[in-house]
């Protein structure tokens, strides 16, 4: 009889062994499905990212070299988010959408704009550019640049916001919000809106 009570208990904890190896294997596979998930969203944005950045740029009338801040630009305001949202069909959360453009840290690098006309400016060369006089400096320091925010993607990824700014001097500056539309695989600018100017 002690053999077979010693028996089941033997049973019991091999079961209770197989059980809790079983249950860690399925926890770490779903955890590794949802990370793996998380990594093709984000895959896909930085390849939607690529695709519209690069289209605005071919899209600047340049002569020479188009210089570009490494730093992102400020948030779209609350009224023009709002009448982007209310016009086109994003399907994000507007409060959330609004906010995280507020911590966007996004760094422009030759990886994201993959173009020889480009030339990413570091906060350093920005701030230099700022300060040097536009009048009676020197002249072969180009005091131009522009300034460009992470896209905002629809949800479906059909659409995108890109806010632009183009610095030309400290009283010299003009900007605006790009609503583009994708279309047949490529990057389509259906509207400009609320301009700035300085």
């Amino acid at each position: 009889m002690e053999d077979t009570e010693g028996g089941r208990y033997k049973d019991y904890r091999m079961n209770k062994t197989l059980i809790i190896k079983h249950l860690a294997l399925a926890t770490l596979s779903y955890l590794l499905m949802g990370c793996s998930g998380n990594s093709n969203l984000q895959n896909s944005k930085n390849i939607e990212t690529n695709s519209l950045v690069n289209t605005y740029i071919k899209s600047i009338h340049s002569q020479g070299v188009i210089q570009i801040s490494d730093s992102p630009c400020g948030a779209v305001n609350r009224d023009c988010l709002n009448e982007i949202f209310t016009k086109y069909k994003f399907d994000v959360p507007f409060e959330e959408t609004f906010q995280a453009q507020e911590t966007d840290t996004v760094a422009w690098t030759k990886a994201i704009i993959d173009t020889d006309s480009v030339k990413i400016l570091n906060s350093a060369e920005v701030k230099f550019i700022k300060e040097t006089p536009t009048f009676g400096g020197d002249e072969s320091i180009d005091k131009t640049f522009y300034v460009i925010s992470n896209p905002i993607f629809s949800k479906d990824h059909r659409f995108a916001i890109l806010n632009k700014y183009f610095y030309c001097g400290g009283r010299c500056g003009n900007g605006s919000v790009l609503i583009y539309e994708k279309k047949g695989g490529e990057w389509i600018l259906r509207e400009e809106v609320c301009p700035i100017v300085s």
